[in-house]
């Protein structure tokens, strides 16, 4: 969705509720493998000094990989952020005639995606050929049981010349 110039004059201090979609292909972050559910209200207002400010209310869900498992899990944000989309400020989100709102929000949500997410319950760490992954528990397990094959070629030896 596209707003122009004199659409945002149009808009001013009228609220609009927007849904939007996100195809797979719009998805450019590895940490994120779907956007679901997104739902915003926007409202264009001019503050005091005439700038005018666009104010951005956004619900969505996330849809990240487990940092474990590597499974699907669902991550809901809720958001609020504000922009002067006006040329008179320097730190103003800047546009030239039109503004894309499907841009702006994959920008926002962009920002709250999380790095690492673990899914709730009971995991179920994966296994391959010759590896697999271990609790912080089954690794001092593992080292009590293993034998250390340096005293064990020292214990081979000394039988050795016993004999």
């Amino acid at each position: 969705m596209i707003i122009t110039r004199n659409e945002i004059n149009q808009l001013k201090e009228k609220e609009l509720d927007i849904k939007v979609s996100f195809d797979k292909e719009d998805i450019k972050d590895i940490y994120l493998r779907d956007i679901k559910d997104v739902l915003a209200k926007i409202k264009f207002y001019d503050d005091l000094n005439l700038n005018t400010i666009l104010k951005v209310k956004l619900k969505a869900t996330l849809v990240c990989p487990c940092a474990i498992s590597l499974e699907d899990v669902e991550v809901p944000i809720d958001l609020i952020e504000e922009f002067c989309i006006d040329d008179k400020e320097q730190d103003s989100y800047q546009f030239k005639n039109e503004l894309n709102i499907k841009d702006l929000f994959y920008y926002l949500i962009s920002k709250e995606i999380p790095i690492k997410v673990v899914k709730k319950g009971k995991i179920e760490y994966p296994i391959g050929d010759g590896w697999k992954v271990m609790t912080e528990e089954q690794l001092r397990e593992s080292k009590k049981t293993k034998i250390d094959s340096q005293w064990e070629k020292l214990k081979n030896f000394l039988s050795d010349e016993e004999v």
